[in-house]
């Protein structure tokens, strides 16, 4: 599953900071990908985790001003790959209520 966690950004001149991230449940080993690309768009270099041993989550940091769409491209050991999507979204203002 793709995860995100969105939060302040210390970056200058960035509003927000997404953290995404695979989870796995009960995940077989031919399910685990080998590669991960994550990828936002022109406006973001393409973030590559190689192998399950440099990070088990797969994890990526993109810092950024407005809302974006993430694509996750998993590639397996077979050569089969699937892509998936999730919204990095700009937080709400919770101290208004």
């Amino acid at each position: 599953m793709l995860c995100v966690d969105v939060r302040p950004s210390l970056i200058p001149d960035q509003g927000y900071e997404a953290v995404v991230w695979l989870v796995a449940h009960k995940r077989k080993h031919v399910d685990t990908p080998i590669k991960v690309e994550w990828s936002a768009g022109r406006h973001f270099k393409i973030k590559t985790v190689v192998t399950n041993a440099v990070d088990p989550r797969f994890a990526a940091v993109f810092n950024y001003w407005g809302p974006m769409l993430v694509q996750a491209t998993l590639s397996f050991e077979d050569g089969d790959s699937v892509s998936g999507f999730i919204y990095a979204r700009i937080p709400e203002d919770c101290s208004k209520d």
